[in-house]
């Protein structure tokens, strides 16, 4: 289950708010084919954060099983763009920082997450 934490200094609107949480989980389905079910988004406004960024994003995201270091440099990447588009922010004033852990480490439900790839076979009970 990744764990988006979006930080900016104001809540944005109702809308841009959607569209944000929308982008990333969109993005991070599309290209670690996890279910939107596992993808959680959180705001905190009023955050410190560096003078030329808008939003920081801080994302613990299941490393492991066909998670390639590659795949995590699009989904950055891809992430800074859609969040960027979804914020009407340019690419710079998002800042992306993805923390890889082993899904071993997280429970969803009581029950440990499944290795990236073997989501089909996990239901929890």
């Amino acid at each position: 289950m990744p764990l988006y934490n979006v930080a900016c200094r104001a809540l944005p609107d109702a809308i841009a708010h959607q569209a944000i949480v929308e982008a990333i989980t969109t993005t991070h389905c599309e290209i670690t084919d996890a279910p939107p079910e596992f993808v959680s988004v959180v705001f905190l406004h009023g955050q410190p954060i560096r003078t030329a960024v808008e939003l920081s994003v801080i994302a613990g995201v299941r490393g492991g099983g066909n998670r390639t270091p590659d795949l995590f440099a699009r989904l950055e990447h891809t992430l800074q763009s859609a969040i960027a588009t979804a914020a009407h922010l340019e690419p710079s004033a998002v800042e992306i920082a993805l923390i890889e852990f082993a899904a071993s480490w997280i429970m969803e439900g009581g029950v440990v997450l499944p290795e990236p790839g073997e989501e089909q076979n996990w239901r929890p009970s």
